[in-house]
C-alpha cells in the first residue's frame, strides 16, 4: 500500500501528469503491479472503493476544547467550603437562638 500511495505522490508532481492518458496511467500503474481493480477506481476517482481498498478513512472529524483552568477549580472547592461553613454558621445561630 505505501508502494502504491508513493507512485500516485510521484505521478501528482510530476509537471506532465495531467498529458498522460488514462492508457498511459494504467500502463504505470499495470508495471508497479497494481491491481485491475484499483486501477479502475483510480481511474474512475471512485473515492469510496479506494477508500475501501486502502483501509482509508474518507472523512475524518476532530475538534480541539479548552482546557479547563485549575484555578477555577480551587476557587469551585473553596466557594464549597465557604458555603458550608456558612451553613453551619446559620445553623448554629438558629441552635442559639432556640435556646435562648
Amino acid at each position: 500500500m505505501k508502494k502504491l500511495i508513493d507512485l500516485i505522490e510521484n505521478l501528482g508532481e510530476q509537471a506532465n501528469f495531467s498529458a498522460y492518458s488514462e492508457t498511459e496511467i494504467a500502463e504505470l500503474l499495470k508495471a508497479e503491479d497494481v491491481s485491475e481493480q484499483l486501477i479502475e477506481a483510480l481511474l474512475n476517482a471512485d473515492q469510496r472503493v479506494l477508500a475501501e481498498m486502502l483501509d482509508a478513512r474518507p472523512k475524518i472529524v476532530a475538534f480541539l476544547a479548552p482546557a479547563e483552568d485549575d484555578d477555577a477549580d480551587e476557587n469551585e472547592e473553596q466557594d464549597e467550603q465557604d458555603e458550608s461553613e456558612k451553613e453551619n454558621t446559620q445553623k448554629s445561630n438558629q441552635q442559639a437562638r432556640i435556646v435562648a
